[in-house]
């Protein structure tokens, strides 16, 4: 009604608006208070925690894809209507060597950030996992601070042709998503800060940081979007490099310092995303072993065995 120019169409919408915020608040408090304080959340409740927002992944998966539909299906085939070339005739495209470009490598790195955060939470190191979530949540914000200003340098509005409309409604809801992530890493992060995560009780955060990882795969997806036949070096890469540098070498350096405590006498679990690399022996030799969500279970005859259920970790 409120895009219809409906009267009273804005008031409703912002009712609607706020009795979903409201929703959606008491609802995550609820669960936080019975994982954290009551102590309710058992393995099944994990798992179903764990597969519901895998399945909501999955759901913002299709939704992006019917946005590169739409923009292949025009780029492809370029219709009588558009001149038959693309870009349309009269729209002047954006360089993607120097804000995408740069904004690509920023949102890739936060993503390295997030890694850290979660190999510091499963090595105990809670100071080392909150500064890591500080520094995904900046170089988030420094993202979207450059995603505002391309959108004002931008030539061409969502009203130019089809190549305005799917650029700006990809990069648009990419930008919404990058927004709701880096509320809910704050979140996770002042949940480290207080305590609430452990590293055998995180669900939440492993959460925030697949939501984070499919942002980072929908932005590599998305910068296609933004593509021009230009290919240049500029001082938007050098800055770039100069300034994550550091960020790589000391996530490198708490990876080493990870890999201390990897030996087969514990045999810890290194977490990636939706994976995990399992090091345990067999007949003197070392393997690598890919599971999703699984246990690994110790048989009388010494072999290891792998069960797929789930880590026992909580929300």
């Amino acid at each position: 009604m409120y895009m219809h120019s409906f009267q009273g169409g804005a008031t409703l919408l912002s009712l609607g608006l706020l009795f979903i915020l409201y929703t959606m608040f008491v609802w995550w408090r609820d669960v936080l208070r019975e994982s954290t304080l009551e102590g309710h959340h058992t393995k099944v409740v994990q798992l179903g925690l764990r597969y519901g927002f895998i399945l909501f992944i999955v759901s913002e998966v299709m939704f992006f894809f019917a946005f590169f539909w739409a923009f292949f299906h025009s780029s492809l085939a370029p219709t009588v209507e558009i001149g038959g070339i693309w870009p349309p005739k009269g729209i002047g495209v954006l360089d993607p060597w120097e804000i995408p470009f740069l904004n690509t490598l920023i949102l890739l790195s936060s993503g390295a950030a997030v890694t850290w955060a979660h190999h510091a939470i499963l090595a105990g190191k809670e100071k080392r996992a909150v500064y890591a979530l500080a520094a995904t949540v900046l170089l988030a914000l420094v993202f979207t601070g450059f995603q505002g200003m391309e959108y004002y340098q931008a030539p061409f509005t969502i009203s130019d042709s089809i190549y305005g409309s799917t650029f700006f409604l990809a990069t648009g809801f990419h930008g919404f998503h990058v927004i709701i992530g880096t509320l809910f890493l704050i979140i996770c992060g002042i949940r480290q800060y207080l305590g609430h995560l452990t590293k055998e009780h995180h669900v939440g955060f492993e959460a925030a940081a697949w939501y984070w990882h499919f942002v980072d795969v929908e932005r590599k997806s998305g910068l296609r979007n933004e593509s021009s036949k230009t290919k240049r070096i500029g001082l938007f890469q050098r800055i770039t490099a100069a300034l994550l540098l550091p960020l790589i070498i000391i996530y490198k350096k708490d990876r080493r310092d990870y890999g201390r405590l990897c030996s087969p006498r514990n045999d810890p679990k290194l977490d990636l995303g939706l994976f995990e690399i399992v090091p345990f022996n067999r007949n003197q030799r070392c393997f690598l072993v890919f599971r999703f969500f699984s246990e690994q279970i110790e048989e009388p005859n010494g072999f290891r065995q792998l069960r797929y259920f789930h880590r026992p970790s909580g929300a």
